[in-house]
């Protein structure tokens, strides 16, 4: 028995070697070609093991039973769990899935009998042969090992995520539950908007165009609150969802850092729609899409490029949000303008102003019971916004929320927050003008306060003259270094003459 088992083995030995160095080469090649030459040899492995040890039939029933049998089983459980995807040109058939499982089989029992070879054999060249095609066959299966194992946790790591709303989505579904939201701008826009989101069309994605203030994100909570109370007619059971560009783009510092955020965020709508709900995912800024909503690195593809992909689905609609002046940049990607209509928000007149106005203060009240608003709270606002050179109604807005806070936190008075407020802003400026290189005394803003008694100003007197003064350095700028409080006599003088 020795001489027949050395001679097996040494025929083992030689193929399984050969085989095992085609292994090795496929896995440093990742030619997958090399597979077919394998197959070959780790038959022959396994015909030379078991040729001087058993008859042809016996040969015959170890062939049957742990290579045709494993292979059809394979074949079968293949065919059964991995129908193939006929949209995906790319996608293996199901046969070839199979063959490679088969082959894996082969290989499989190979290295097992090249191993018992490596252990039994009396010769230690023959050792030498196999241990050195074990340790190839070793390097395969763990690369195959690594490859599924992290394939495995990519999935399980989407598959996570898409049940978890990303950072940078906001759930107006879940946030106003139960609530109820006052949009007081006007109806014919929501009722162009609902008419946008039933119809089952990709390219009908609303597009709201308006000045900051006009109410687009106030539409959006409007439009969750009301499907949550059942008064939309055909989007029942819709989610609403909403994000801004800079939410985006934001951290987004590699290549592809940001298209994987956006495909996150629609792995997380795609695993919704599942379930039988429809999504719908308000983007404001929508305008840095193709300006400035871009990677760091200069070949990375935009927002819009990126949204493209995935705003094909009827059951996911997208609502994007700008101003009439940033709109036009979106024809820079005419592709991605072109699957958007526009709903232009109504001009904000001073009658839909007041009305707003009286939602958030009547939700100031509630928020601060013990507090006692002024009458003149928001004009007080409003003209401390106007001397920073803030015109918005959203600035006005969320100075009153700041405004209204301090009082009740400082007990104080709205024009002693105010104007703390209005010395601030002219502090920040300042710092402005001194990184430009002007000279500025440490005494400049007492001189301006000493300037608004003079002059008998009131409330913001300072940031009235202060307006002046910026306004007259920018005339000198090509004068040499500007002495800020030089300028500042100079406008005193002028005012009060």
């Amino acid at each position: 028995m020795g001489p027949i088992f050395n001679h097996s083995y040494s025929a083992v030995g030689r193929v399984a070697l050969a085989a095992g160095t085609l292994n090795g080469l496929e896995v440093l090649t990742g030619k997958k070609q090399l597979s077919l030459l394998t197959l070959s040899l780790n038959y022959l492995v396994l015909h030379q093991f078991f040729k001087p040890l058993a008859l042809v039939e016996t040969q015959g029933l170890f062939s049957a039973s742990v290579i045709i049998i494993g292979g059809i089983s394979t074949l079968v459980e293949t065919l059964l769990l991995f129908p193939v995807d006929k949209t995906n040109k790319n996608e293996e058939s199901s046969v070839v899935k199979a063959y490679h499982s088969m082959n894996e089989m082969v290989v499989l029992a190979a290295g097992v009998v090249v191993v018992v070879s490596a252990i039994l054999t009396t010769d230690s060249n023959i050792r030498i042969l196999c241990v050195s095609a074990t340790t190839l066959y070793v390097m395969r299966f763990a690369r195959k090992f690594y490859k599924e194992t992290t394939f495995i946790n990519e999935m399980s790591q989407r598959e996570e995520s898409s049940s978890v709303v990303p950072e940078f989505l906001v759930d107006e579904t879940t946030r106003l539950q139960g609530k109820e939201v006052h949009y007081l701008v006007g109806r014919n826009e929501f009722e162009k908007l609902r008419t946008f989101l039933t119809l089952d069309i990709p390219l009908n994605n609303p597009l709201l165009l308006g000045e900051p203030g006009s109410g687009k994100t106030e539409l959006i909570k409007f439009l969750a609150a009301e499907i949550n109370h059942g008064r939309v007619e055909g989007c029942d059971g819709w989610r609403v969802f909403s994000t801004t560009c800079t939410a985006i783009i934001e951290g987004t510092k590699f290549i592809g850092t940001m298209q994987e955020k956006i495909g996150r965020m629609f792995r997380f709508f795609e695993a919704l729609i599942k379930d039988g709900e429809k999504v719908v995912v308000f983007i404001d800024e929508i305008h840095q899409a193709v300006s400035t909503g871009k990677s760091t690195s200069s070949d990375a593809t935009s927002i819009a490029e990126a949204l493209l992909t995935y705003m094909t689905n009827p059951r996911i609609r997208v609502i994007a949000a700008t101003t009439h002046d940033n709109a036009m940049k979106l024809d820079q990607n005419p592709p991605f303008r072109e699957r958007f209509e526009k709903v232009i928000m109504p001009r904000m007149t001073a009658t839909r102003k007041q009305k707003i106005l009286e939602v958030h203060l009547r939700e100031i009240q509630r928020q601060f019971p013990t507090l006692t608003l002024p009458e003149n709270l928001f004009e007080r606002v409003q003209l401390a916004n106007t001397l920073k050179g803030e015109k918005s109604l959203r600035r006005d807005i969320g100075l009153l929320y700041v405004t209204a806070a301090n009082m009740d936190k400082t007990k104080r008075s709205v024009d002693t927050v105010l104007q703390e407020d209005l010395l601030e802003h002219i502090e920040g400026y300042l710092a402005i003008l001194d990184s430009q290189g002007m000279v500025i005394s440490e005494e400049f803003e007492e001189k301006l306060s000493q300037a608004k008694e003079q002059l008998g100003l009131g409330f913001g007197g300072e940031n009235q003259i202060f307006a002046r003064v910026v306004s007259t350095t920018r005339q000198l700028t090509s004068r040499g270094v500007i002495n800020l409080d030089a300028v500042l006599e100079q406008v005193v003088k002028r005012w009060s003459a």
